[in-house]
């Protein structure tokens, strides 16, 4: 063997052995949770000195191993560990319970935000907000629909439908900062004057007319050439106007009760009767000219020399909102549900398209935004948009076919408002 090798050998033989640490833990945890007691048990191996002892030593080439395995000792300690009592468990599941339901239903999350419920209120209805077949709720005193109702009326909601956003950036871009403004518009009985309250309010930094400068309910082809009464100065160019569109049906029962400047002959047991039947012609007569071509003819007096007549009520709502889908300036269309249900995300968009934003104290208005006619409150008017049964009270299977047959498709689809098929639907 070469002599460098054997040099090696035996200085390595001769080395001195290296001593572990002070001291070598191997801990292994095991808990076992019996009757609120947590045991710990304990494994800890001892300290072990290496000894250059030839029985207890295996020493190839260097490498010290011991012969024998360190003893285990095992320890033993009990910990008593305090848990919450049943009922302040209980208490807080039932508790997470009702924060969960409120963020589910988006309807009553909105009324205790407006502070006409409270999570307590929420707490005594679980089971009938948590059904997905259940379509009115009391709550308070307040018969209230539930979500999926709702959703099965106007779409998921998931989104309002503000049509008009694609022409946001052409009006940012014509109008400068300063001189924009927003203004509503709509039909009669469309949310108006709520929606008025909401840009008055809710926008910052935005200036806002109550009305557009042609006159919020006229029909829209007269934008250029009528200034309303006060809004002479008005630059209707400038302006973007916010219009309010209902569900046609339930705007047809809000006509009944209150039509405002149009005009029509109907009887409370037959509205809104787009075909006259019997009880029509028992009040008003066979040679009654408004229904000479079978339809219950309408007119709406503007003024003295701004008359205009249509075969009926549906005939003035698909002419009135075509004329808006129609139009080639900017202007947003938004569902009269969408602001009831979900101002908050409505809002947000009308910001966006002019220039601004939402106002971080949020302002509702509860009682009735009318100062006029109709007076229906905030809650009110969402138990009305919710009774699918109310859409068609009064109409015959005939008044559906015509309604069916004479509201424009493209608004009807576009805003996701449904035709009961007949009258038993609903």
């Amino acid at each position: 063997m070469d002599a460098s090798v054997n040099t090696s050998i035996e200085a390595n033989a001769v080395r001195p052995p290296k001593r572990y640490g002070s001291r070598l833990f191997l801990s292994v945890f095991m808990i076992l949770l019996m009757a609120g007691t947590m045991q710990i048990v304990l494994y800890t191996a001892p300290t072990f000195e290496p000894q250059h002892q030839k029985d207890q030593m295996i020493d190839p080439m260097g490498w010290k191993v011991p012969t024998k395995r360190p003893t285990i000792i095992n320890a033993t300690m009990t910990l008593q560990i305090e848990t919450e009592p049943p009922e302040q468990n209980e208490a807080l599941d039932l508790q997470l319970l009702v924060q969960d339901t409120i963020r589910r239903n988006p309807l009553i999350e909105l009324l205790e935000e407006a502070k006409l419920i409270r999570p307590e209120d929420v707490k005594q209805h679980l089971d009938t907000l948590n059904n997905p077949n259940a379509t009115t709720v009391v709550i308070d005193g307040l018969t209230l629909p539930t979500w999926p109702l709702l959703q099965s009326l106007y779409g998921k909601m998931e989104e309002p439908i503000v049509l008009g956003m694609e022409r946001c950036q052409t009006y940012r871009d014509n109008v400068l900062p300063k001189q924009r403004y927003t203004a509503v518009a709509g039909m009669f009985n469309t949310g108006t004057n709520a929606m008025e309250h909401h840009l008055k309010h809710n926008l910052v930094q935005m200036r806002s007319t109550w009305q557009v400068p042609w006159g919020k309910h006229r029909m829209p082809f007269v934008r250029l050439s009528h200034k309303a009464n006060g809004l002479e100065k008005e630059d209707q160019t400038k302006v973007m106007p916010v219009v309010m569109i209902r569900d046609p049906f339930h705007w047809m029962q809000s006509m009944c009760k209150m039509p405002y400047a149009t005009h029509w002959k109907h009887t409370k047991k037959h509205c809104p009767n787009l075909i006259p039947n019997e009880l029509d012609y028992q009040r008003f007569g066979r040679q009654e000219p408004t229904f000479r071509n079978g339809t219950a003819a309408i007119k709406v007096i503007f003024s003295e020399v701004q008359i205009f007549h249509w075969e009926s009520l549906v005939d003035l709502y698909s002419d009135y909102y075509r004329q808006y889908l129609d139009a080639d300036y900017p202007r947003l269309i938004v569902r009269f549900e969408d602001m009831l249900l979900q101002p908050r995300r409505v809002l947000a968009q009308v910001a966006e398209c002019v220039g601004t934003t939402v106002a971080e104290q949020w302002k509702y208005q509860t009682e009735s935004s009318k100062g006029h006619g109709s007076h229906t409150t905030f809650a009110a008017a969402i138990t009305k948009t919710g009774d699918a049964q109310r859409r068609v009270a009064g109409m015959t299977e005939e008044d559906l076919a015509y309604a069916t047959g004479h509201l424009d498709p493209e608004v009807m689809e576009r805003f996701q408002y449904q035709i009961p098929k007949q009258l038993s639907d609903t």
